[in-house]
């Protein structure tokens, strides 16, 4: 009956929100390289649609040397590294988090190509937390309970 007892007791103190939040902090590096790719491999905006192209064919080619998995003429957002090296998210509320590269120039990316080329897509967002973020939320609440 003690058993019991304590599992009621660690049930009454247990808060699923503080739960979830500290797993998808801890969820933010994957999170940040997720993004990474999604801009580098996949070329993609959190609409799921390309970034954008160049203007210019000949940046495109010398862009495409520089990176041709996206594709001749994709937008990567990748050149320097620095964007992606400075991407950092916080958690704004619960299920919601800011993404932002602190970049001097990055304001003139988010004008040009829109400003969810910071989030990721419907797809990558249900891989992170069907590989990652459910899985350990559900251990997290399992050792809250029957500790």
């Amino acid at each position: 009956m003690s058993d019991l007892a304590q599992i009621a007791r660690n049930l009454q103190t247990l808060y699923l929100t503080e739960v979830l939040e500290r797993v998808v902090n801890e969820a933010e590096p994957l999170i940040l390289e997720m993004l990474r790719k999604q801009h580098t491999v996949q070329g993609l905006s959190g609409t799921g649609r390309d970034i954008g192209t160049y203007k210019s064919d000949r940046y495109a080619r010398m862009k495409n040397r520089q990176n041709p998995t996206v594709g001749r003429g994709r937008v990567d957002l990748e050149l320097s590294g620095r964007y992606h090296e400075r991407l950092n998210a916080r958690q704004q509320r619960l299920g919601v988090m800011e993404i932002e590269s602190g970049v001097d120039y990055e304001k003139y990316l988010t004008k040009r190509y829109g400003a969810k080329i910071n989030r990721l897509t419907r797809e990558n967002i249900n891989e992170i937390i069907e590989k990652n973020i459910r899985p350990k939320f559900f251990k997290a609440v399992q050792n809250r309970i029957f500790r």
